[in-house]
């Protein structure tokens, strides 16, 4: 019996330190889970512990906010008074709130499996099909490319989020992230490709 009031003690202790647990939002609408943080005496970086333990340290200027478990919110994102005259568009706090929002509906709920498939076709096909030497790289470097130039259109948002169907900033936020998230497919089944590519044409080439 008291085997079990210590396993459930450590349960219940295990269970309090995960949901007491700040969380980072970054701009590009990733959440890092932390235990502590402090900002360094320039205030230029946060460094942090996160939730396994490790220690790393984050420019300010990539950090929106820090919410806590109550659900406060610690805006840290900060307009550029110098982005106006090269005519960059800034967004105040409250935009950048539904932009990060969008962001993170991206990294949430955003899938590309066709766009990985192209990448490891093309990486593939680099192996086997090189245009020059060793231009390998060629099929999935301007796949990539391509891909980069695409992201989800404005009517594909409003249907998937209609409460955010008028909301420019959260529409921009989702776009810009699915275009992050589908370069990244790209990459990664390009590289997938071309090494599986290189790796068959090798062990193919051992039997001949």
């Amino acid at each position: 019996m008291r085997l079990i009031y210590i396993i459930l003690l450590l349960v219940f202790s295990y269970s309090l330190n995960v949901f007491s647990q700040d969380t980072i939002v970054l701009l590009t609408g990733e959440k890092i889970l932390l235990k502590e943080y402090t900002f360094t005496d320039t205030d230029f970086y946060l460094s942090y512990t996160n939730k396994k333990g490790k220690h790393k340290t984050i420019e300010r200027d990539y950090i929106y906010s820090i919410n806590d478990t109550l659900g406060n919110v610690k805006c840290l994102y900060k307009e550029d008074t110098l982005a106006s005259e090269d005519n960059e568009v800034q967004l105040t706090c409250d935009q950048m709130f539904f932009y990060v929002k969008g962001q993170s509906a991206a990294v949430e709920h955003y899938k590309a499996p066709f766009v990985t498939l192209g990448g490891v076709l093309t990486g593939a096909a680099g192996a086997y099909f090189p245009l020059i030497g060793w231009g390998q790289p060629i099929y999935p470097t301007v796949y990539c490319g391509v891909i980069g130039f695409t992201n989800s259109s404005k009517n594909t948002v409003k249907k998937k989020f209609p409460s955010y169907s008028d909301n420019e900033y959260f529409i921009y936020g989702f776009q810009e992230g699915s275009r992050a998230k589908r370069t990244k497919n790209a990459i990664a089944g390009g590289i997938t490709g071309l090494f599986a590519g290189v790796i068959s044409i090798m062990i193919i080439g051992a039997f001949q």
